[in-house]
């Protein structure tokens, strides 16, 4: 009679089986997303192996008893550097420029 959440949401652990809930009913009873979670990597694993991905809008299955939910972590991305990116513009326009004065050199 139980249900095990496990990954990115606010309590992961072990909760009872209830009859008739749904994927995002036990989300909700494990305090919801946390902040790292991935809404879009969700997976139901059946007590038989089968898994089944849960998609918030069309798809939320019935849990069945010794079902294991997991909620992956959303991909780290790296802080935009505005200053590195205005070296890439800078060394860019730069190469465009030296382009430039060689073709109007060798064209007179």
């Amino acid at each position: 009679d139980m249900t095990q959440i496990l990954g990115e949401v606010a309590s992961p652990g072990i909760y009872k089986f209830l009859l008739g809930k749904r994927v995002n009913d036990y989300i909700a009873m494990a305090g919801g997303f946390s902040m790292d979670a991935e809404k879009n990597d969700v997976w139901i694993t059946l007590p038989g192996g089968q898994s089944t991905h849960y998609g918030r809008w069309l798809s939320n299955p019935k849990v069945v008893d010794g079902s294991v939910i997991t909620v992956g972590r959303e991909k780290e991305q790296e802080p935009f550097d505005g200053t590195q990116f205005a070296k890439e513009i800078a060394s860019i326009l730069g190469d465009l420029a030296q382009v430039a004065v060689l073709i109007i050199i060798s064209n007179q």
